[in-house]
């Protein structure tokens, strides 16, 4: 990563034979310990076919930590999905606030706890678990004199 958080563009990796990429082994080594993370990788094959890359441990760490995140950020939308759905199979809609949050919590910018003490806050009500397959969406009823007085609302676990 560059400076605030930008990434730097990807070095063009440097395409060997493994002939080559086995003669040339140390001086890869030596490149990655002097250019670090930024070192260009080196791609190697035989007969024309891309089999392995070397990249600088640094690189590789930081592929991992994205992969990481990537991995984690695919299961809250998944599990979003299915309790969105679930809410759905209800006849129930979540309101735009309840979308805000669930938006925040797929994203990781709200813990499961936090998301319900947000909710908690905004309508102030017990709520009732939905029985239905898959989600963990939530019902309840605020006691408020409003338009409407059942509420859904996202609950990713």
């Amino acid at each position: 990563m560059g400076r605030a958080g930008v990434r730097a563009p990807n070095p063009m990796p440097v395409v060997s034979t493994l002939r080559e990429a086995k003669q040339q082994f140390l001086d890869h080594l030596a490149r990655f310990r002097e250019e670090g993370p930024q070192a260009a990788p080196v791609v190697m094959g035989s007969r024309r076919r891309l089999e392995a890359v070397l990249v600088a441990y640094e690189r590789y760490q930081a592929m991992e930590r994205e992969l990481a995140k990537a991995e984690a950020w695919i299961a809250r939308a998944r599990a979003d999905a299915q309790a969105l759905a679930s809410v759905r199979a209800e006849g129930l809609e979540p309101d735009g606030f309840s979308y805000e949050v669930e938006r925040r919590v797929v994203e990781g910018e709200l813990t499961d706890e936090e998301a319900m003490s947000e909710l908690d806050k905004h309508f102030g009500h017990l709520r009732i678990p939905v029985k239905a397959t898959g989600g963990p969406w939530e019902i309840g009823h605020s006691g408020r004199d409003h338009d409407q007085d059942d509420h859904a609302y996202p609950v990713t676990c």
